[in-house]
């Protein structure tokens, strides 16, 4: 059962693909041909903000060619098969059915489909539009096919005969979007136009990412944007610089990951009165399970936050550039990724669990543009880091189909911005929450605080929960900041 306290939140996300060529054909003898399958490189990029000084926050605004939940419009029907109902790769040819065209003309039709659900929350808005949409009560009671029942019952895709591929594989109903069929090419589709948009406009910017057009034949964008509503909480969290309830804490305070995943490229900055302090970690480790930690306790990783009433060691300016865009904008086009496991690929196979995160240059510069004040600009404290890719198939469990002649290579990078926080309420904070966790009768007064910071105390009950307390405790805990 979700807890009251988790207020909605929104996980605004792009999805872009960009196609490269050169795979090679090969003829065979009788007319055959083989080849070698292209890669279809698809990128997913998005943010997720936490305001902590916001009980409910609501929807950023969108223009008004934006599909919502509101107000769905109609689904986009094709008469042509879905992505992932067509034939699988044999691996041989029967005869030339791949052509290469000048550079100009290169790209031709190329296929992707596409489903995705918010597994904390329910779809609120997306574009281009889907050929499917379903409602939060629609998906609450679904199961994930039966897939071994189905291939038993319709036999191997692979070589089948082509009656046997007539029969459509099996729907996840629990996908609340799906675009069946969408069409992927360097120029906008004849017959289709851009919907109009302000210069300044964070969809105007995302266009200049050199991205393939996506198109389900009436409507076209540079990318598959969709938003989810979700119920969750940071990731992180403030706690008091003690080993127990009863030490004695600095006025240090320390931000650490309270999830069971990693988190990466984590960024603290400070801005008060003309002064900046940014702390940075390369990735924080999540705490142990109790029984991993050992009687004679154990070290967690933390990035540090001074006490900045006391605070003179301010960030030199010349560096605050260095130090936050190129720091963040370097961070997010490291590393690369190698696709495997392609040849013989069924188009009803979706990719298999992402590992990359890496972006290209121009993503990373139009994301850091997008949400540069988000990011860097806000009075405060302000954390912000990037999920792993586990974590956004945890959340966001994506499918991506494509035809025998391509395979995907999937990169997702998810940043999370939690901005708005006070580091004065970290300690009353942090003694409130272990003075709960001990069963401690809690002062209304004391109670209401907790209630007024939500973020603050739930995440300092989530580092109670790592740390091994009662369950039953944590329960009670919940229970007492849920009621009115």
């Amino acid at each position: 059962m979700k807890s009251n306290f988790l207020s909605v939140n929104y996980r605004t996300l792009l999805l872009s693909a960009s196609l490269f060529f050169g795979g090679v054909l090969l003829t065979l003898p009788g007319g055959a041909a083989s080849w070698s399958a292209q890669p279809l490189v698809v990128h997913e990029w998005g943010v997720q903000v936490f305001d902590w000084s916001k009980p409910t926050p609501t929807s950023p605004p969108l223009p008004d060619f934006i599909h919502t939940d509101a107000h769905p419009g109609t689904p986009v029907v094709s008469t042509q098969k879905r992505v992932k109902d067509l034939p699988p790769d044999s691996g041989i040819r029967f005869k030339p059915v791949l052509y290469f065209y000048p550079p100009a003309n290169q790209l031709g039709e190329n296929l992707v489909g596409v489903e995705m659900r918010f597994a904390y929350g329910h779809a609120n808005a997306w574009y281009p539009q889907a050929s499917v949409y379903r409602t939060p009560g629609m998906t609450a009671n679904a199961k994930e096919p039966d897939w071994d029942a189905w291939r038993k019952a319709n036999g191997p895709r692979m070589f089948a005969d082509p009656k046997k591929l007539a029969v459509p594989v099996p729907d996840d109903e629990r996908m609340e979007l799906v675009w069946s069929r969408l069409t992927l090419s360097k120029d906008v589709p004849a017959g289709v136009k851009l919907p109009e948009v302000d210069k300044g406009h964070w969809i105007s910017i995302a266009r200049q990412v050199q991205s393939a057009y996506v198109s389900n034949g009436t409507e076209a964008e540079k990318f598959l944007f969709y938003e989810g509503a979700t119920h969750e909480r940071p990731a992180v969290t403030l706690i008091a610089d003690a080993d127990g309830f009863m030490s004695r804490p600095s006025k240090m305070t320390h931000i650490v990951n309270v999830t069971d995943l990693p988190l990466y490229n984590v960024f603290a900055i400070y801005h008060h009165d003309h002064h900046t302090w940014i702390g940075y970690a390369t990735v924080l480790e999540p705490i142990k399970p109790a029984s991993q930690q050992g009687g004679a306790g154990s070290t967690i990783t933390s990035l540090a936050v001074p006490d900045f009433a006391a605070f003179n060691d301010w960030t030199d300016d010349k560096t605050i550039v260095a130090l936050t865009i190129d720091r963040l904008r370097a961070t997010l086009t490291e590393g690369g990724g190698l696709s495997i496991n392609h040849d013989l690929r069924d188009p009803a196979d979706p990719q298999g669990p992402t590992q990359c995160a890496e972006l290209f240059p121009d993503e990373a510069q139009a994301l850091e543009t997008i949400w540069h004040d988000d990011f860097f600009n806000n009075d405060g404290l302000t954390i912000l880091y990037r999920e792993s890719p586990a974590a956004l198939d945890r959340a966001m469990p994506l499918n991506l189909y494509t035809d025998m002649y391509h395979y995907i290579k999937f990169s997702r990078c998810g940043l999370v911005v939690n901005k708005n926080i006070d580091p004065a309420q970290v300690m009353a904070t942090y003694f409130g929450v272990a003075a709960l966790s001990y069963g401690s009768k809690m002062p209304a007064a004391t109670l209401a605080a907790l209630k007024a910071n939500r973020f603050l105390t739930e995440g300092n009950i989530a580092y109670f929960e790592r740390l091994g307390r009662d369950p039953k405790q944590i329960a009670e805990m919940r229970a007492a900041l849920d009621k009115n």
